[in-house]
């Protein structure tokens, strides 16, 4: 019993090395081109499309700025863009509110 499980298990893993193998062959050169690794390698030697100086002003108008990176439920931002805002700018929006609210409550206690 356990042995025929086992051939049974060995046997499933070959299949899915075989079906790798043959994707690999017919699409190898699109899979190897598009990876990760080899895009890092190319990113790594490839010489920047901006110069040394707007790289610099990028990173200082990033530094006066706040970045904070949030996660919702999908479909959230196909609910913003109904009402007609970016999602950017209704984020923006709704904290700037609340933050409002919440210190007119604290200022007064």
């Amino acid at each position: 019993m356990m042995a025929s499980i086992i051939l049974n298990i060995m046997f499933h893993i070959l299949l899915i090395l075989q079906v790798k193998l043959s994707i690999q062959r017919k699409y190898g050169s699109r899979i190897r081109q598009n990876g990760m690794n080899r895009m890092r390698k190319v990113r790594t030697t490839m010489e920047h499309k901006t110069s040394e100086a707007e790289r610099k002003a990028i990173r200082k108008y990033d530094d006066k700025m706040d970045r904070i990176n949030c996660r919702f439920d999908p479909g959230t931002k196909d609910r913003i863009s109904k009402l007609g805002y970016k999602a950017n700018n209704f984020i923006k929006l709704a904290v700037a509110e609340k933050l409002e609210r919440e210190e007119r409550i604290l200022g007064k206690k």
